[in-house]
């Protein structure tokens, strides 16, 4: 937890990493690293007495898919891959295939 501000000002902070103190070795020379810092911002409500509480709101994802429209997709495809079977099935057992020749 780094702090409050309100709406529409700005702020400002400093991180520092550094390695674990001095070494008797070069243990960390020509070594690369990749770091991945990730900030959450929480909206925040004041009650009565002034008291700052989070507020109760889900956070965007950015992630838009509408998932019941690929369910379908996927359900029709299935229901047309059943159809098509059962015809082959059917016109096999009837004799109108030319595979019998």
């Amino acid at each position: 937890y780094l702090g409050s501000i309100a709406p529409g000002d700005t702020g400002r902070f400093s991180l520092s990493i550094a390695i674990d103190g001095e070494t008797l070795g070069n243990d960390y020379q020509s070594t690369l690293a990749n770091l991945a810092v990730n900030f959450a911002v929480e909206p925040t409500v004041a009650d009565e007495d002034g008291d700052v509480t989070t507020a109760t709101t889900k956070p965007k994802t950015g992630d838009y898919t509408h998932l019941a429209t690929y369910i379908a997709l996927m359900a029709a495809a299935l229901v047309l891959l059943a159809g098509t079977g059962v015809y082959a099935l059917h016109m096999r057992k009837k004799g109108g295939s030319d595979e019998r020749r």
